[in-house]
């Protein structure tokens, strides 16, 4: 198992905000194949979880929960106006982690962005 195994499925301690850098973001068909799902991978920068990986999806469905993530970068949202995400691709940004619990299993959730001061 490599660092990049482990670092995938890393627990961070919730409640707290993390420096990140996009590492990557691409588009993938959502699991009942009637939507697109914007997927926005995430590597955080320093402290005691530095290289562990998070992640936050975006449906096309659901476009209102993008406004803050948009937001953390100064991007003025306009109603009707259309965003490539995929710009943001390398960014940094502060990301608030709290803890999920499905099928029994914890994972870090990316609840909220900010920008790095």
């Amino acid at each position: 198992m490599s660092n990049e195994d482990i670092n995938r499925n890393r627990l961070l301690e919730p409640g707290t905000w993390y420096n990140v850098e996009i590492t990557k973001i691409y588009d993938e068909l959502s699991k009942k194949g009637d939507s697109t799902n914007t997927m926005v991978d995430m590597k955080v920068l320093d402290g005691p979880y530095t290289g562990a990986m998070l992640f936050r999806t975006f449906n096309e469905k659901a476009p209102g929960f993008v406004i803050p993530f948009l937001k953390a970068f100064s991007i003025d949202v306009v109603a009707d106006e259309e965003y490539d995400l995929a710009a943001l691709d390398g960014k940094q940004l502060r990301v608030f982690v709290k803890h999920r619990e499905y099928q029994g299993t914890l994972y870090n959730d990316v609840a909220d962005f900010r920008p790095i001061e």
